[in-house]
């Protein structure tokens, strides 16, 4: 009596059929794509979005009760750690900043760069001429005068013969960078301006002259013998 006992080996394929199939999941992997994998710490994406959408989140519960007992404190040691300044330093950052003049780049430049808008300074919206914002005459005077005693190194300047030349006007929505220039040789002053963030032509607006007042041999003298003669007719 003979007993057949069926084979456990599986049945054998084809290389066609192997290398269609191959291809099939190849195929249907770039369909599908990678998987993500999931974050390691589900809560703190689904508490993030909570709070994104207006969601209250208790964040004792979530991170825990602050520690009964504080921490030690670091024995930080305060020292300064700052760079000698140079002539070769630029301010942009760390020097004196005027509202309208503006600042320099470097302690010897003639120049200074600033950046008007009406929105920033709304007093500059109050002068109109019927429904456009002009830059006002007295902000020239001021910038002029605050370049020369920059210039100078004193209070006691003079501004001569400034002339208006062109209206600086304030567009909606766009900002004017201003330049402040003076000429060493003839203490020239030209205040100019053009769009930002625009490669344009700068636009000269007022020119005028800068000087040191005359000196004097201090204050005026009293004239006695006038001021005896006025007291008599008084």
């Amino acid at each position: 009596m003979a007993i057949v006992i069926p084979s456990l080996e599986k049945p054998h394929k084809s290389k066609k059929t192997d290398a269609a199939r191959t291809a099939q999941s190849e195929r249907a992997d770039k369909a599908i794509g990678p998987v993500p994998a999931p974050p390691a710490d589900p809560i703190a994406p689904i508490a993030a979005r909570t709070l994104a959408h207006g969601g209250k989140v208790d964040l004792d519960r979530f991170v825990g009760p602050a520690p009964a007992r504080p921490l030690p404190q670091y024995p930080w040691q305060n020292k300064p750690f700052c760079t000698d300044t140079t002539t070769e330093g630029i301010h942009s950052f760390s020097g004196r900043h005027w509202p309208l003049l503006g600042f320099r780049l470097r302690s010897e430049a003639s120049e200074w760069y600033s950046v008007l808008d009406a929105d920033a300074l709304p007093y500059l919206a109050d002068h109109k001429v019927e429904e456009t914002i002009v830059f006002p005459a007295a902000g020239y005077v001021e910038m002029a005068l605050r370049a020369a005693r920059l210039w100078f190194e004193t209070e006691a300047v003079e501004l001569r013969d400034l002339d208006i030349l062109r209206p600086l006007v304030f567009e909606e929505g766009r900002s004017q960078q201003v330049r402040v220039r003076i000429s060493p040789d003839d203490r020239v002053i030209e205040i100019e301006s053009r769009a930002r963030l625009e490669d344009a032509e700068w636009s000269l607006h007022a020119r005028g002259t800068m000087a040191r007042p005359p000196k004097t041999g201090g204050a005026p003298r009293l004239d006695e013998a006038a001021a005896e003669r006025t007291a008599s007719m008084s």
